[in-house]
């Protein structure tokens, strides 16, 4: 199973944020039990013996705007490098240059699922939905693989998140 993620800035996706730092809410870490998205399910396998491979792209916005006081900000970030080390997890950061051209405003994720369908899942303000017809998937899965082209490297958003823990730009 595979999945890909982009969040909305300053939100990270259900199961790439520390739910042990506290104080994420308010950004959309996700507290375990606490979500309405129906892929909840699907991102608390992360922490299972044999997990999905995740692919996922945050906002810059997400490692840069500190929500949750100093130890939190720090933790969450800890946890992400951590999360980046997997070898069942590719983290990338889309950087905020890249402005207009950043395809996605709101969350987006598609999923493999053991049949080989994909299904895709978007969120607006006011609710999430799935979608399996593969004529609505394949846009979102080409819009996320053509992201994936132009965000940071694993390694750069790596370099990146750890600079910001260390208080460099």
């Amino acid at each position: 199973m595979r999945t890909g993620d982009l969040t909305e800035p300053d939100r990270l996706p259900a199961g790439v944020g520390d739910e042990d730092a506290g104080g994420g809410e308010g950004r959309g870490v996700v507290a375990h039990g606490h979500s309405g998205s129906s892929l909840w399910r699907f991102h608390s396998r992360c922490r299972q013996r044999d997990p999905p491979f995740m692919l996922v792209v945050l906002d810059e916005s997400c490692v840069r705007r500190p929500i949750g006081g100093a130890a939190v900000m720090d933790a969450q970030l800890h946890h992400l490098v951590d999360f980046a080390e997997r070898p069942d997890t590719m983290l990338q950061v889309a950087p905020i240059s890249l402005g207009e051209r950043r395809p996605f405003n709101l969350p987006a994720s598609t999923a493999t699922l053991a049949d080989r369908s994909v299904i895709a899942y978007g969120e607006s303000h006011l609710r999430g939905f799935v979608e399996r017809e593969i004529t609505a998937v394949r846009p979102v899965l080409v819009r996320f693989l053509q992201l994936q082209a132009v965000c940071l490297s694993q390694a750069e958003s790596v370099a990146m998140i750890q600079g910001i823990r260390k208080g460099t730009p």
